[in-house]
């Protein structure tokens, strides 16, 4: 078998060919060629490399309400002995331009009076221009404390949750309640709490249209008052009432007792929020309630007591609907009584 050779060719056609790619070289200068690429170097670094400064824009704003503008906002600058300042214009703004991207960054303002100090985190610009919020809460002789730190909640479902409002000042407080995070445009409550007492308030919280926890704060509405709250979000929590309804023969002048039996068959959450309403014929007459309106854990059972005082004149038929309500669904006990004095 012929075998093939393979040649790389002669040292002497390499050398050439790379002294005459040294030969541009060497007319132009070697030192030439090396201070041309430093020069590149340092432009190269200048246009890209190098931090460039940037814009801060700051807006200024009253918790809960617009922007607020004569506030004096401070921007200090590592490295800098005296900071920049500025007075927020009509639409709570100021703006510092020229700001050094690689040097730490803090903001602070001139807190008015009847307004709490923000905190405000120090930063490092991270691109050209960057907006920093701040909000002013106004300072409140309300405090807040958590009473039930997390609840379950069917999807969809409403339920009430305490939260203990102390009102530390000499004069009675209007209290609203708004929600933060996920609670965001989901809490609803108002109270009137009076001069240097407290009480645990009712918050209504809803539930969104799909089975994820939700997390976030329940607030006093102008301040930075507020408590953590988390709520695990499942199916609704299906109640079974017991009997579903009331028919009987009675007398004019009886009274009626019956007791309603209403159960959480769940596997998980709590039935809550129980109450009752009733309607129709019936209502002048009747009394319903529950022992207690605690919440009913899984298997649990709560027995509603009725009451019906049949009016002593008149024959004929009575009727009605006894709501017994949970924080996701109504359940009408339909009534009918039949009045007659033989």
């Amino acid at each position: 078998m012929a075998e093939t050779e393979y040649s790389l060719g002669e040292p002497e056609d390499f050398q050439s060919k790379f002294s005459s790619m040294l030969e541009p070289v060497k007319k132009f200068g070697i030192g030439k060629l090396l201070f041309l690429l430093m020069i590149l170097a340092v432009a190269a670094w200048f246009f890209i490399l190098s931090p460039k400064p940037g814009t801060v824009l700051v807006e200024v704003s009253e918790t809960d309400g617009g922007p607020l503008d004569g506030i004096l906002v401070f921007l200090s600058i590592s490295g800098e002995k005296n900071p920049k300042e500025d007075v927020t214009s009509s639409d709570g703004t100021v703006v510092f331009k020229n700001v050094p991207s690689d040097r730490e960054l803090s903001i602070d303002v001139e807190t008015p009076d009847g307004y709490e100090s923000p905190r405000i985190d120090s930063f490092k610009l991270k691109s050209k221009s960057e907006t920093k919020l701040v909000t002013l809460s106004k300072k409140s002789s309300i405090e807040v404390s958590q009473v039930q730190p997390s609840v379950y909640l069917g999807t969809g479902c409403s339920t009430s949750v305490p939260v203990k409002v102390d009102n530390k000042g000499a004069e009675a407080a209007q209290v609203q309640f708004v929600g933060e995070g996920d609670l965001a445009g989901r809490v609803e409550g108002t109270a009137t709490i009076p001069p240097l007492t407290f009480d645990n308030i009712p918050v209504n919280v809803t539930a969104w249209y799909e089975k994820k926890d939700m997390s976030g704060n329940i607030r006093v509405k102008g301040t930075g008052n507020s408590v953590k709250l988390t709520v695990s979000v499942g199916e609704p929590v299906e109640a079974d009432v017991s009997p579903s309804s009331i028919s009987d023969n009675v007398k004019p002048g009886e009274q009626l007792k019956t007791l309603i039996t209403v159960s959480n068959r769940g596997r998980e959450g709590e039935l809550r929020d129980l109450g009752v309403k009733v309607t129709g014929d019936i209502e002048q007459y009747t009394d319903a309630s529950f022992t207690d309106i605690a919440p009913l854990k899984p298997e649990e059972e709560k027995i509603l007591t009725v009451v019906i005082n049949v009016p002593s004149v008149g024959e004929g038929k009575l009727v009605g609907v006894i709501m017994i309500s949970t924080s996701c669904k109504t359940y009408p006990v339909p009534v009918e009584l039949d009045v007659r004095a033989d």
